[in-house]
């Protein structure tokens, strides 16, 4: 309770009730609140009818400003739910929901179904603390049931990772890996947007889906609230089939036909960009480590070695670059230059624009400008709305183009002067 208590005296905070939740939110988040109190009851009730349960306590959803980041999670124990309203980023999940707040809504209110569908008897020991029953349960629910249920849910309700050829790409890649459920809580040197649990969940949840049925997967869900149930037990009580011939189907997989790989890295490669007869690339793994490299025929060299870079550009060998930084006011975006001169700040996506930057910035209220930025000056050249959501911008150093959010798809848009 302490630590929810401390930004309310940075931040206000305001509250809007519906007759099943509380939604607390911070002042310039109006938009983003009210658009849950219209839609999120129906929201939870289309959840409640997928997996079979109902919550019975009241909810909790927080709203609140963290910085440039989109992210929401969940806390089943005290029955909360945290948003931070930012669009994501298209580089692994092309987002094409409609909506944000009401997509990851119905992402992290699996987890809250999930994490408090326990047999009734465990309530005896809540003369230990309200949260004690809820914690017993969830220690013997793996992440990657966790993860692949609120995958599937957000699947089924808007059009989630499961529907995305960039995440389905990733759980091509996984399986190929013969990478078995056992991992689900590790790492590998595969770059996986979320770890293990999102991809292997997801894929294994669906091959039962596809298998079986959604029932199915319904009485997977039923069958791990009995305390200290593995999931194996779960899912071959529910199946009736052996868990490792399932696990071994589900691995199983046709060879594909790929590119010749010109260079073999750790990691996953973005964004190349030809310049000054050198190609600079983006790397990223799934420890969190980043970094810009030029390829020069034969080796990989780097030329920025820095943790959390979000994007880069180079034009005539002049390198900017965006590192997530963390500050009092959440994690924060920064463009710097190659030798480490912040040039601003809230930035989503830069490119060169002749001797000036473009690039996407990040408002505090949710919202993306296109701004045109130098030497610590800012011109706003196309303003971003709750139906159009800038995400990335390229230029040729004239014109530019834009990838966008608009009433649901993601477009391109050509900016000129």
């Amino acid at each position: 309770m302490f630590l929810l208590l401390v930004p309310t005296l940075m931040f206000p905070f305001r509250i809007v009730s519906t007759s099943r939740m509380d939604i607390i939110y911070q002042d310039g988040l109006e938009r983003q609140a009210f658009e849950l109190m219209r839609n999120g009851e129906n929201i939870m009730k289309r959840v409640e009818g997928l997996l079979g349960i109902k919550l019975k306590d009241r909810l909790k959803v927080y709203i609140v400003r963290n910085g440039d980041i989109a992210n929401a999670y969940a806390d089943p124990l005290d029955n909360v739910i945290v948003i931070y309203p930012n669009d994501l980023q298209p580089e692994d999940f092309i987002p094409s929901y409609n909506n944000w707040v009401d997509y990851v809504f119905s992402h992290e209110y699996t987890h809250i179904l999930l994490g408090r569908n326990y047999e009734r008897w465990l309530n005896v020991f809540r003369i230990f603390g309200d949260v004690v029953p809820p914690a017993i349960h969830n220690q013997h629910v793996p992440m990657y049931l966790h993860e692949g249920l609120a995958i599937e849910v957000e699947t089924k309700l808007n059009r989630g990772r499961l529907e995305d050829p960039i995440f389905n790409m990733i759980i091509e890649d996984i399986r190929k890996q013969k990478i078995d459920l056992k991992y689900g809580g590790a790492t590998t040197h595969v770059y996986i947007p979320g770890g293990n649990p999102y991809v292997l969940g997801s894929s294994f949840l669906s091959f039962v889906e596809r298998e079986f049925d959604w029932e199915t997967i319904k009485r997977i869900i039923h069958n791990i609230r009995e305390p200290f149930t593995r999931f194996s037990e779960a899912v071959e009580k529910a199946c009736k089939k052996d868990f490792r011939d399932l696990t071994k189907r589900w691995l199983k997989h046709t060879p594909a036909t790929h590119l010749e790989e010109f260079i073999k890295v750790d990691g996953n490669v973005r964004k190349p960009i030809f310049d000054s007869g050198k190609v600079y690339f983006m790397l990223k793994d799934d420890f969190g480590r980043s970094g810009i490299y030029t390829f020069d025929g034969e080796n990989a060299n780097p030329v920025i070695l820095e943790p959390s870079i979000v994007d880069f550009s180079v034009k005539d060998s002049k390198l900017v670059f965006i590192k997530r930084l963390s500050t009092p006011e959440g994690y924060v975006n920064h463009v710097f230059t190659k030798e480490k001169n912040m040039v601003g700040k809230n930035f989503v996506s830069v490119d060169w624009y002749g001797d000036r930057l473009i690039g996407v910035k990040q408002l505090e209220n949710g919202l993306r400008n296109v701004v045109i930025f130098h030497n610590g000056g800012e011109e706003t050249i196309l303003e971003g709305s709750e139906s159009f959501v800038p995400l990335q911008v390229t230029s040729d150093g004239e014109d530019a183009a834009l990838l966008a959010k608009s009433k649901g798809a993601v477009d391109i848009f050509l900016l000129k002067d």
